[in-house]
Formats: C-alpha cells, sequence, structure tokens
C-alpha cells in the first residue's frame, strides 16, 4: 500500500468512526425520548384510572340520592 493510498485508507476510517458516533449519539436520543414517551403514557394511564374511579363515585353519589 503506497503513501497515498495509506492516506485514504485513514481518511474513510476516520469518516466511519465519526459516523459511528454519531450513530450512537442519535440511538441514545432515541431512547431517551422513547423513555420520555413511556413515561407519558403511564402517567395518562394512572390519571385516566383516577378519572374512571372518580366517574364511578359521581355515579355511587347519584344513584344513592336519585339525583345529582
Amino acid at each position: 500500500m503506497n503513501h497515498d493510498q495509506h492516506a485514504r485508507l485513514r481518511a474513510v476510517l476516520q469518516r466511519q468512526r465519526e459516523a459511528r458516533h454519531r450513530l450512537f449519539d442519535i440511538q441514545g436520543q432515541t431512547i431517551n425520548a422513547l423513555r420520555g414517551a413511556l413515561d407519558a403514557v403511564s402517567r395518562t394511564q394512572d390519571e385516566m384510572a383516577k378519572l374512571f374511579h372518580a366517574d364511578n363515585d359521581a355515579d355511587d353519589v347519584v344513584n344513592d340520592n336519585g339525583s345529582a
């Protein structure tokens, strides 16, 4: 391998390393975003459960009293 080929190979390998680092950074950001989204879904489900129970409690009061 001559000097020019060796220099080109080093440049290609450097670009490959840089691309790999960018890919890992993007994957890390994606994982963090997905964790945030899953946390939001969990909180939403918790709030929906609270709303469901509050609706049931309101129905019980209405049924016990005959009207709201």
